[in-house]
């Protein structure tokens, strides 16, 4: 219901929870044990502990790893692919999808659904419905009495679709990322071996 009520109500059930130890930090590599004869594809080659970005290496028997969408992010500019930076002021996790495709771990995408950026310069409002947002605006929770950014509203826009914009969807649609089946790199799962 509340996003900020969850988050504080779940770092205290974790901060108290037995023989749990929380730590913030970037992990960049997954260590493993030593390969047999310097082969790094030796089979049964265990899970030994995380390197962090500060360099240090955080002994442990096996991993769980929450992705999200920052592992391998990227970000698609028509048919432009550059790394994705994650969220505001959020990094992506290149480095530990290197390190476990390095592993011996095969990577796969799982699609978000994120709807297009359109820059607002290159629209033409004429003729386009307006939608304002509700005024009062109305929060999300119950347990919130007002929208912090209330006066802060942008309006919507609301456009179809014609002919000829069906026309230009079907003579590029082999152009799209999701067609050409070219997403790579968020989904992985390892315990204590590889």
């Amino acid at each position: 219901m509340d996003r900020k009520i969850y988050k504080r109500e779940m770092l205290d059930v974790l901060s108290t929870y037995p023989n749990l130890d929380i730590r913030k930090a970037a992990v960049q590599d997954v260590v493993l044990s030593p390969p047999i004869d310097g082969d790094l594809s030796t089979p049964g080659r265990k899970v030994v502990g995380l390197r962090l970005d500060t360099g240090e290496v955080v002994p442990c028997k096996s991993v769980v790893i929450c992705t999200g969408t920052f592992l391998g992010g990227e970000l698609h500019i028509g048919q432009d692919i550059i790394p994705f930076k994650g969220r505001i002021n959020e990094a992506s996790a290149h480095a530990l999808s290197d390190s476990l495709r390095e592993a011996g771990f095969e990577l796969g995408r799982l699609k978000t659904g994120t709807p297009p950026r359109l820059a607002k310069d290159s629209i033409k409002y004429e003729g386009l419905a307006i939608q304002e947002g509700d005024v009062p605006p109305k929060p999300f929770s119950f347990l919130t009495d007002r929208v912090a950014n209330e006066d802060n509203q942008l309006a919507c826009f609301q456009t179809a679709t014609n002919e000829a914009s069906h026309k230009i969807v079907r003579d590029n649609i082999h152009r799209s990322v999701h067609v050409r089946e070219t997403i790579k790199g968020a989904c992985a799962t390892l315990s204590g071996t590889s």
